[in-house]
């Protein structure tokens, strides 16, 4: 067969069908290119669709010029070349995975080589198809790395499961350090609200849901989070709240596209708790341990920002009367157990909801909700005047201790935790000055003497 005629065999379509082949190609990402063999160049495609700054490659190039080149990294120029002399050399087909550069970017790329031959079978052409996977590479690097990291934390974690959140399964549980629960599952969404329902602690339920929701994760995932994290209590046979961590990362499996997710159940019960307690001592006076000024005047704030129209606080400042006479005869050691005995017994009358600290020395403040009539911070303020003067802290005590408090109302005599403070110890000080030992409201001008 002669040459023209071998050339013929292997001409490309005609121009219509290779407008489409091209079409087809650039919709895929792909890279057209043909090597002729004799010549050893190489002929880039472009189609007329794909903007000017992504044609990296349009163009022609001697086989020479192209690895003298910067588009292949230099350290895959001689895979390239390999890739080159096994289609000179006639085999039927080859692929390797190359690193290219466009501009400053760095584009890994699939490519593959097939080999197009004469009547006498000799390689005349090769053609050739480039495709970016840049990203299916990092998604392959991270499902590689994520693999790793599971493996690492088999040991830590009391369970690490596989989920696959795009079809709603569970793929496998690879750790389990207890069997409390296991369940007998397979659909991620019935698991998850099972585990809601009969182990976490209702308390935590939103938190939870927050990070399990199956929905939640495939919105996290599309907006571009991939790891998600919880801290909450689950309740134990015995009915003992111990804590625990959910640790949810999720990927692209680079097979199958789908989104999978790797769990990593935790015990952090002791470091929880340890937490918490240290949480609880930068908040507390450390000798009553109640609320200290710093984080009872931020609370404050933050309730009278939140305070609803109609609403109504009263503001406490309770001072001890001669506190100076019980250090002095006493101790200061019995002047602490009366503070300590003193925050203990109101720490009994005040709600949850109220706070209750100490300033600083024998000063406290109570910050509570008050009714319409005045009548409920009145009565609570009478009755920590008589409990204290109940208070003994050594045998044979021949002195009754007393404390004096002045009362501040929100609004009507403060709108901020300042004028509350200010008139609260207008108040107190005019206890003072007429006998001590009661509780007295603040009133514009009547006090001001």
């Amino acid at each position: 067969m002669t040459k023209e005629k071998a050339d013929k065999k292997i001409m490309f379509p005609t121009a219509e069908e290779n407008t489409i082949l091209k079409t087809a190609l650039w919709q895929m990402k792909v890279q057209l290119f043909v090597y002729d063999i004799p010549r050893q160049k190489l002929h880039f495609f472009r189609h007329e669709a794909v903007p000017e700054h992504e044609n990296w490659m349009d163009a022609e190039y001697t086989r020479q010029e192209f690895l003298q080149s910067t588009i292949v990294d230099e350290e895959y120029k001689a895979a390239v070349g390999e890739l080159l002399d096994k289609m000179e050399q006639g085999e039927e087909q080859t692929e390797a995975r190359i690193k290219f550069h466009k501009e400053e970017a760095v584009r890994w790329c699939d490519v593959i080589m097939t080999c197009c031959f004469d009547g006498s079978h000799k390689p005349v052409r090769a053609v050739g198809t480039i495709q970016d996977t840049t990203n299916l590479g990092e998604t392959k690097v991270r499902y590689h790395r994520e693999t790793q990291y599971r493996e690492a934390m088999l040991t830590d974690c009391r369970r690490v499961y596989e989920i696959n959140v795009t079809k709603d399964r569970f793929a496998k549980l690879e750790s389990i350090q207890d069997s409390t629960d296991t369940g007998d599952w397979d659909n991620y969404t019935q698991a998850m609200n099972w585990l809601r329902e009969t182990r976490v602690y209702h308390e935590d339920w939103a938190t939870f849901l927050e990070i399990a929701n199956r929905d939640n994760l495939l919105k996290g995932y599309e907006e571009g989070r991939t790891e998600f994290y919880c801290e909450y209590r689950v309740v134990g046979e015995t009915g003992k709240l111990a804590w625990s961590s959910s640790a949810t990362h999720l990927l692209q499996d680079p097979e199958t596209g789908d989104i999978k997710g790797f769990i990593y159940i935790k015990d952090i019960d002791k470091q929880k708790r340890w937490e918490l307690e240290l949480a609880k001592q930068a908040e507390r006076d450390p000798l009553t341990g109640i609320y200290n000024r710093r984080i009872a005047e931020k609370m404050i704030k933050q309730k009278l920002k939140e305070a609803k129209e109609g609403q109504r606080y009263g503001f406490l400042m309770i001072d001890f009367d001669d506190f100076k006479y019980v250090n002095d005869n006493f101790g200061h050691s019995k002047g602490d157990l009366l503070l300590k005995k003193m925050a203990r017994q109101v720490n009994m009358i005040v709600g949850e909801e109220e706070i209750f600290a100490r300033l600083g020395g024998d000063e406290f403040i109570i910050f509570m909700e008050e009714d319409d009539k005045r009548s409920r911070v009145k009565r609570i303020a009478d009755l920590i005047c008589d409990m204290v003067r109940d208070i003994r802290v050594v045998r044979e005590q021949n002195f009754h201790p007393s404390v004096s408090i002045g009362i501040a109302v929100y609004p009507e005599s403060g709108k901020t935790f300042a004028q509350l403070y200010e008139n609260s110890d207008k108040a107190l000080y005019h206890v003072k000055r007429h006998g001590k030992n009661y509780a007295e409201f603040y009133q514009a001008g009547d006090l001001e003497e």
